[in-house]
């Protein structure tokens, strides 16, 4: 799965917006945000933003507040969520806990991963274990802080 562009930078610039009280937008997108939050395509537009965007694309912040509004998501509607969406937010959370540009990326990745463990089984997401602990032996410091 790949977003649109002009879908993604919707969504980014909805939540830039959304991050500054003083902007004369800021209740719009706030709300625009808090609505799309049971929409899996728009979860799956957050997994990607805390994933695939680096540095050189979005700040971190952003990023970062795209994995707390996926986390908050993920919290009252994982399960309902169909089970390809399921699976491409589990898998782009791994990437993001492998994250070499940002630790607050990381932790938030930390955070969501451990949301959706908590609302599924873990023989749901076989993959998670082993890849935890590959990460243990990997050798760049940012991995295995992951």
């Amino acid at each position: 799965w790949q977003p649109t562009p002009q879908h993604l930078q919707e969504i980014c610039d909805m939540l830039v917006i959304s991050r500054n009280p003083l902007d004369p937008r800021y209740g719009d997108a706030s709300a625009a945000v808090e609505h799309q939050m049971n929409n899996p395509e728009f979860v799956m537009h957050l997994a990607f933003i805390l994933a695939r965007l680096g540095p050189e694309s979005l700040g971190d912040d952003v990023r970062q507040l795209a994995g707390l509004v996926l986390k908050k998501s993920v919290a009252a509607n994982f399960r309902t969520f169909p089970p390809e969406i399921q699976a491409y937010v589990r898998g782009d959370m791994l990437v993001a806990l492998g994250d070499v540009n940002s630790q607050e990326v990381r932790r938030t990745a930390g955070i969501a991963i451990t949301t959706i463990a908590s609302r599924t089984e873990l023989s749901q997401w076989p993959e998670l274990m082993p890849h935890l602990l590959g990460m243990l032996d990997a050798q760049n410091q940012p991995t295995v802080e992951g």
